[in-house]
């Protein structure tokens, strides 16, 4: 009767072992941990990464678990009829555009037009590895570039 306690014992931990395991090792829906919000905090245009405040802009990118969400860009804002991630790399439908890029570790960064990429963050998340200047800095590069032919502005 012994035997057979201990054996029914080490089969209900085992059962509880494997059970923990299966449960752990299932990837979680995709996009999941990509929900959340995310405010922008530099832009990459000409070439050169700034400030968001140096150019007047304010954004928040809102991704909701169901994989819709809304987009804020200065006064203006717009849902998000779809958003999805594999593995690094995100895709944001507002209206007819699509938006696409990578997001990594709360930094999300999308190919928002003509070459502008916009740099937003998760609460918390570490923006040290992205270099942005100031307005001041910005506004001194584009100038140089623009007497030196680099760049024409419309």
């Amino acid at each position: 009767m012994k035997r057979i306690k201990t054996a029914l014992a080490i089969l209900m931990v085992l059962g509880l072992v494997v059970a923990l395991c299966a449960c752990g090792s299932q990837p979680a829906p995709e996009g999941e941990s990509a929900a959340g919000e995310y405010t922008l905090f530099a832009v990459e245009t000409y070439g050169y990464t700034v400030d968001p405040a140096a150019l007047e802009m304010t954004s928040v990118l809102t991704l909701d678990a169901d994989g819709t969400g809304y987009l804020t860009l200065d006064d203006d804002g717009g849902d998000i009829s779809e958003w999805t991630v594999d593995g690094e790399n995100i895709s944001v439908t507002s209206g007819v555009d699509t938006m696409v890029g990578t997001i990594h570790d709360g930094i999300v960064i999308l190919d928002f037009d003509y070459g502008n990429i916009l740099y937003y963050a998760a609460p918390g998340a570490d923006t040290s590895g992205v270099s942005v200047m100031n307005g001041d800095d910005f506004l001194a590069a584009v100038m140089a570039d623009v007497e030196a032919g680099v760049i024409e502005l419309d």
